[in-house]
């Protein structure tokens, strides 16, 4: 069985060029998106160290600014930018040690949750095992009162006939008895 195709498939559009069918250099200017530069993580350039005039220092975001309190009055800018930078070192330290430490817990945390995930899965064959053993047990015992009922109406059974055979018995005993005191009644006579 077959289906007929559809229109679109049908139609038949060629909108790339073949090729040697045009001039790689006679096309138009490529265009792109042009993103504005900022000056957001760039130094002043007129704080920057005479032997870096013309290239552009990078600054961090996370840096923090060095508060003016801390550095000498009298101080250079080279000597504020030093006490910047060690402060600055000082906290990137400070943080890279942060993070090994909270990537050091992270992996303690991580073990500690699979050896619970293992725990439980443990406990859980343990309680699969125990159920899988109560509900033979209460098999067993379904079966072993049952056998005790069967038992008990075997033993009743038993005494009953017992008891009739004895009562039989004992019947004839008495019978033949008292024909026996007849007998010797009349002998006696």
């Amino acid at each position: 069985m077959s289906f007929p195709k559809a229109k679109r498939f049908l139609e038949v559009k060629d909108t790339t060029p073949a090729p040697d069918q045009y001039n790689v250099s006679a096309s138009a200017k490529p265009q792109g998106v042009a993103l504005p530069t900022t000056e957001r993580f760039m130094e002043p350039k007129d704080l920057a160290p005479k032997s870096l005039n013309n290239t552009l220092l990078f600054m961090s975001p996370l840096r923090k600014v060095a508060s003016t309190e801390s550095l000498p009055p009298s101080g250079s800018t080279q000597t504020k930018r030093r006490v910047s930078r060690s402060q600055d070192d000082r906290r990137l330290k400070e943080l890279e040690s942060e993070v090994q430490r909270l990537v050091k817990y992270q992996a303690y945390l991580d073990r500690q949750r699979q050896q619970e995930k293992d725990e439980v899965t443990r406990l859980e064959g343990n309680l699969q095992r125990t159920l899988k053993e109560k509900s033979e047990l209460q098999a067993t015992l379904a079966k072993t009162e049952k056998q005790l009922l069967d038992t008990t109406k075997a033993r009743d059974t038993l005494k009953a006939k017992e008891l009739q055979r004895l009562e039989t018995q004992m019947g004839c005993k008495v019978k033949s008895l008292e024909v026996d005191i007849i007998s010797l009644k009349s002998q006696i006579q």
